[in-house]
């Protein structure tokens, strides 16, 4: 989740065509997952975000926004219908905050850190009346899959596969079982003071 204020004139056209626009380019953004029978998910991945991702909420105080924004992260995601969800909290006309939340399954820290940094890029770029030149997107997930799957299918990884195979068979050694847990017999509890 992320959440940040805005203060001055924001259109919140330009900014869900903003979240449009940065979707457009990483299909994690676009993803939903379908149910088929039980317990058993298909990742879809579609052209363009539901047209409910995005909306804007009346507040009548900092204080009504602040709870708004806390119904909306204790939300659960329904991610038959997609990934994200933005609202766009409007305390007055030149006072919002926006709360983003991605399916953890979608972003981490990492790459919501990438996400943020496109958005804030493209959004300012249509604020100025500058268009960003639209790159093509950056590998994917699907197509790190892919190049997976090949590799496997042309026997790259047979040698890996075996070392790690036969190295994680072996004993690990100066632990010994006991009760079911791994211990060390050279290490003894510590016992911290309260």
């Amino acid at each position: 989740p992320f959440a940040r204020w805005f203060i001055g004139p924001l259109d919140a056209d330009a900014l869900k065509a903003t979240f449009e626009a940065v979707a457009a380019r990483h299909t994690a953004l676009r993803t939903r997952f379908v149910t088929e029978g039980q317990d058993r998910f298909t990742q879809w991945i579609e052209p363009t975000l539901p047209p409910d991702f995005f909306y804007v909420l009346p507040a009548s105080s900092e204080q009504e926004a602040l709870m708004l924004a806390r119904a909306q992260l204790d939300l659960p995601m329904d991610v038959t219908r997609g990934v994200l969800r933005v609202r766009l909290i409007r305390t007055a006309p030149d006072r919002a905050l926006m709360v983003m939340v991605i399916h953890h399954g979608s972003a981490d820290g990492w790459s919501l850190g990438l996400l943020l940094r496109e958005f804030v890029a493209r959004l300012n770029a249509r604020i100025q009346g500058q268009t960003l030149p639209t790159t093509s997107p950056p590998p994917q997930l699907v197509d790190a899959a892919r190049w997976e799957r090949a590799a496997i299918e042309e026997g790259r990884y047979t040698d890996a596969v075996a070392h790690w195979r036969d190295y994680l068979a072996r004993p690990l050694l100066g632990l010994e079982r006991t009760g079911g847990a791994m211990a060390a017999p050279h290490l003894r509890p510590v016992t911290v003071p309260s």
